[in-house]
Parts: structure tokens; C-alpha cells; sequence
């Protein structure tokens, strides 16, 4: 499963709902490679700091991704455990 980590009260606005909504959607077009995704909406626990989006896959976290990043993310990640 992948966990999508998205800060909804960032101080520096480096992260927002928009832009997480974003992520989601982009994930949603690998479902066939990832299986089943959960958006878990947290409050910003940055402490030096925003350093964008976090997403979770498989116990590994990647931090300050955008929805442009994700096809790379995921043949980075997923082509590892081939």
C-alpha cells in the first residue's frame, strides 16, 4: 500500500491540499503497479522547516515530491525489488 502523507496546515506553504489532491491523482494512474493508496491528511510536523509532501511505500519514506515525480518515484522504488 501507499501512503500519501499531506501536510494541510504548512507554515511555509510548500505543501497544500491542491497540490496533494495533485499527487493523488497522479498515483491513481499507476494503481496497476502500486495496488491500493491511502491520502492521510496530517497537520505540518516539519520541525526546521516544510520539505514538501511525504510519501510512504513499503516502510521507505520520500520527502518533498511532486506530482511531476511520481513515474520516476515509482520506477526508482519499485524497480529496486525486481
Amino acid at each position: 500500500m501507499v501512503k500519501i502523507f499531506i501536510c494541510t496546515e504548512c507554515k511555509s506553504n510548500k505543501c497544500g491540499q491542491e497540490r496533494a489532491i495533485e499527487i493523488y491523482e497522479e498515483f491513481r494512474n499507476y494503481t496497476h503497479a502500486v495496488g491500493e493508496i491511502e491520502l492521510i491528511m496530517t497537520k505540518c510536523q516539519c520541525k526546521e522547516g516544510c520539505k514538501g509532501h511525504t510519501i510512504q511505500i513499503d516502510q521507505e519514506l520520500y520527502v518533498g515530491i511532486e506530482a511531476d515525480e511520481i513515474k520516476e518515484l515509482l520506477y526508482l522504488h519499485f524497480g529496486q525489488k525486481r
